[in-house]
């Protein structure tokens, strides 16, 4: 089983969860080049029903690889529980259990569900776990509990769309987490009527999936870990990583009560973009990365934000730069006030200006402009490069 048949075996299956398919693919492959350093966590995001986790299934059955976990609590990755003892709860830490494999979590929607003032910690305790050095913590209990020493891990889960409180929060403490909009289309009546009429169940299906992602992974597992060659590599795919990292960088932005932007430096997301990107390239059983492994990077970097965020952004891309409050009106699904509020938010961002050009009294038209400095975004190039985006994220 090489990428091309695996991916083929995807569209065959469930053709609207190939682009998620293949990212989380390359989240696992990153697992595989030698000198990776930093986890990464993807969240897959859409409504119930759209098939965010039957993609996260496709992983479920490698055993040695992956830790599966239906639901998540942030005092489960390093516990202290006061009725156990100290060699009890290390044996039920989660942070050992981690080390070199992908965390994959289903449903990571209560987590983003908690009170601000339990959310706050659980993020904190997870975020400085992502940074690959382990985690020390204390209580009146059990005292300091150190894991320290390298912890290198992937996570992968699937959520609801989170409130925009959430995004808030992970912007104060460094936010190390990449989501991914599903951009599913609601099937028709044909399609769902074809659903119930086809051959194979949707668990056959899956299973079908499942069976091809083990053969795939244990193929590339032969090889080891993979030392990269950063010499096959065009200089170009650098620079189109950093105008990734940055634009990113201003999506996940956060204005504070005082008016002011806050926007979090692009340099660690321009790394942990370049690992996804090469975790596409060795997916496809290379150790050096090609333009078409960005397309990866691209989905990633434009979805890392808010959902209405990700689609204002997404509508000016494929619109050549420009979207009107009318436009808007229809992607977001909502009223005219909610729109403009929106619109207002990216621009204040810094990746477009705003201008009102004409409507009715009470119904004012604006007019979303992406700027200069992000004019790449449109250009044939990026195009080329971004293959299968869409206006929905």
């Amino acid at each position: 089983m090489d990428f091309k048949k695996w991916l083929e075996v995807i569209e065959e299956n469930f053709p609207n969860l190939v682009g998620a398919a293949e990212v989380a693919m390359s989240v696992v492959c990153e697992l595989f080049i030698d000198d990776f350093i930093k986890p990464l966590w993807l969240v897959i995001i859409d409504a119930s029903g759209a098939g965010k986790t039957i993609a996260l299934n496709f992983f479920c059955e490698l055993d040695k690889l992956v830790l599966l976990l239906d639901d998540y609590s942030a005092a489960s990755l390093q516990s202290h529980a006061a009725n156990r003892t100290k060699e009890e709860l290390e044996a039920i830490d989660l942070i050992p259990q981690l080390k070199d494999k992908v965390f994959l979590v289903r449903d990571f929607s209560t987590f983003f569900m908690k009170r601000d003032e339990e959310l706050r910690p659980a993020l904190g305790r997870l975020i400085r776990l992502l940074d690959g050095e382990g985690l020390i913590t204390s209580s009146g209990t059990h005292g300091i509990r150190k894991c320290t020493g390298r912890h290198l891990f992937m996570i992968l889960g699937g959520a609801m769309p989170m409130a925009s409180r959430v995004w808030v929060i992970m912007n104060e403490k460094g936010s190390r987490m990449f989501t991914l909009y599903l951009d599913t289309i609601e099937d028709g009546e044909e399609e769902l009527a074809n659903q119930n009429k086809s051959k194979y169940s949707v668990d056959e299906k899956e299973n079908i999936c499942r069976k091809a992602t083990v053969e795939l992974i244990e193929n590339l597992q032969k090889n080891g870990k993979v030392k990269w060659d950063k010499y096959k590599q065009d200089d170009k795919i650098y620079i189109y990583i950093a105008r990734l990292a940055k634009i990113a960088s201003h999506l996940r932005g956060v204005v504070n009560e005082d008016g002011i932007l806050l926007v979090e430096k692009p340099n660690r997301l321009n790394k942990l973009l370049y690992d996804l990107t090469r975790g596409h390239a060795l997916a496809c059983g290379r150790n050096y990365i090609k333009e078409k492994d960005l397309k990866v990077a691209i989905k990633v970097a434009l979805s890392t934000t808010s959902l209405q965020r990700a689609k204002i952004v997404g509508a000016l891309i494929n619109n050549n730069g420009v979207v009107y409050t009318s436009e808007v009106i229809k992607i977001l699904k909502c009223s005219r006030p909610i729109a403009i509020k929106y619109m207002r938010e990216v621009k204040q961002l810094g990746i477009s200006k705003l201008c009102r050009v004409g409507g009715e009294i009470g119904r004012p038209e604006y007019k979303l402009k992406l700027r200069d400095k992000y004019q790449w975004f449109i250009s044939d190039e990026f195009k080329a490069l971004s293959h299968t985006h869409r206006q929905n994220p």
